[in-house]
């Protein structure tokens, strides 16, 4: 591939399609029909009308798209036979790399390009061309006129951006998510992807930009779905859930790279990869905290066996920490435990402590500080070394706290709760920042930012995911 230019947008994405061309000519230059033929046979259908479109540079295509064009175009050797096309190929990871340039390239171009006046007339185009999520406004069962949904960005583009100058959260429409609650989710590595599980058995991928669905659900699980987490790298994604199992995904191709973990005794309530993504954590109803090779499906070290009933939730710190990589666990015993991951033997002092079962839990970026969530209406942070607390207690819900997380820069906690709210606080003081986010309908499940803290996603038994973009952390 052509080292990428250092012009405009518009001469890097024309330099982009212009190197798909010559890519598509070195594998034979099977027709276009071809191509959508092979990708059928995939995780996705490429139409001939779409790939001409990428193949002429008339914009740049989503993440999702390229890829799947790219693993059609790949799957077939010189000689014909079938190729398989992993995740983690270099090509791929190459080809990533570049579009995430460019579209970097494309959203300065936008915002440089956009409007400043504080009025509806004045906003800026939030059309499906550049994948801005105020473009997804439609709603109700009937499909509304393009004067309504102009009329409909022009307020909400114009509030969003008086409440982006008031460093005030934005709400963003909402995903579908799952029938029967939406019950886990995780961003991708590249925060381009949001993937989620729910009552329905079936794992969804997001496009963050959009909003739109990533392919179909996958829906290997028997059960309904607890717990997600991408690799650090983003070329794996680990699921759990009601069946028993871990399920280890290639997220682009739709398929799994292993076979079913099947060792748990119980509902597997939560995952998380290592740092290094050599490691994946599964926490489980049978109060077991197990250890995988995720590469294989192997168990790698010993099984955790000291919590006094259902583990709930599993953290990985990162390997910058004073002790290095920790993993935390906590359940229904009420406690949090400090384990090292390569040993399996407990460190630090006595467990952390709520008066109720403790769901969830997060490390601050930089690993010395630790965040869990509880069922007494509390959030708390501690030294996870020392147990001791490390600020005031985050009491402002009105019942249980069922998830935590910390934003990527640390200042930033968000908590999600039973009394139908989210909160975010200063991570620092404790203090509350601003009103609670109220939008679902439910109870909130699970909460997590974006890796580069501009947006913010929640889930909760209503089945639906929110979205709020962050003014003041992206």
């Amino acid at each position: 591939m052509a080292e990428p230019s250092h012009g405009t947008y518009d001469e890097q994405l024309r330099a982009f399609a212009e190197d798909l061309r010559k890519l598509r000519i070195d594998h034979g230059n099977p027709t276009l029909a071809e191509v959508a033929r092979r990708s059928s046979k995939g995780s996705r259908n490429l139409s001939v009308a779409a790939l001409s479109e990428a193949l002429a540079g008339k914009r740049l295509p989503r993440l999702d798209f390229l890829v799947a064009f790219l693993r059609a175009l790949l799957s077939v050797d010189e000689a014909g036979h079938p190729v398989t096309v992993q995740g983690s190929s270099p090509v791929l990871t190459e080809w990533r790399a570049r579009w995430r340039d460019l579209e970097h390239l494309r959203q300065q171009t936008s915002r440089a390009a956009a409007p400043v006046a504080d009025n509806p007339a004045g906003t800026e185009d939030h059309g499906e061309e550049h994948g801005i999520p105020l473009g997804e406004l439609g709603a109700g069962p009937q499909e509304p006129s393009a004067e309504r949904i102009s009329g409909l960005q022009s307020l909400v583009a114009a509030h969003a951006r008086r409440a982006a100058l008031d460093g005030r959260p934005v709400p963003l429409p909402a995903l579908a998510g799952h029938p029967g609650g939406t019950w886990g989710l995780a961003f991708s590595p590249d925060g381009l992807t949001l993937a989620t599980g729910g009552a329905d058995k079936t794992v969804q991928l997001w496009d963050t930009a959009t909003g739109d669905p990533l392919g179909a659900p996958l829906a290997e699980h028997s059960g309904g779905v607890l717990g997600l987490a991408f690799s650090p790298d983003g070329a794996l994604l680990a699921t759990c859930g009601q069946d028993q199992t871990v399920r280890i995904w290639d997220p682009e191709a739709g398929r799994l790279t292993t076979p079913p973990l099947t060792a748990h005794q119980g509902a597997v309530l939560a995952v998380a990869f290592s740092p290094g993504g050599d490691l994946l954590a599964s926490a489980c109803a049978d109060g077991t905290v197990r250890l995988w090779n995720p590469a294989t499906g192997h168990p790698a070290g010993r099984t955790l066996t000291e919590h006094d009933g259902e583990v709930h939730a599993v953290a990985f710190s990162s390997a910058d920490g004073p002790r290095g990589t920790l993993l935390a666990t906590a359940g229904d015993d009420r406690t949090v435990r400090i384990w090292d991951p390569a040993t399996g033997q407990r460190v630090g002092g006595l467990p952390v402590e709520h008066t109720d079962a403790v769901w969830g839990v997060s490390f601050s970026p930089d690993g010395r500080v630790l965040a869990s969530a509880a069922g007494d209406r509390s959030a708390r942070t501690w030294d996870p070394l020392t147990g001791r607390p490390a600020g005031p207690p985050l009491v402002k819900h009105t019942n249980a706290v069922w998830a935590v997380a910390f934003s990527p820069d640390g200042r930033v906690l968000a908590t999600g709760s039973a009394d139908r709210t989210v909160r975010l606080w200063d991570a620092a003081t404790g203090e509350s920042l601003g009103p609670p986010l109220t939008e679902p309908d439910g109870r909130v499940l699970d909460v997590a930012f974006s890796p580069d803290g501009s947006l913010l996603a929640a889930s909760g038994e209503d089945g639906t995911v929110r979205l709020w973009a962050l003014p003041h952390l992206a």
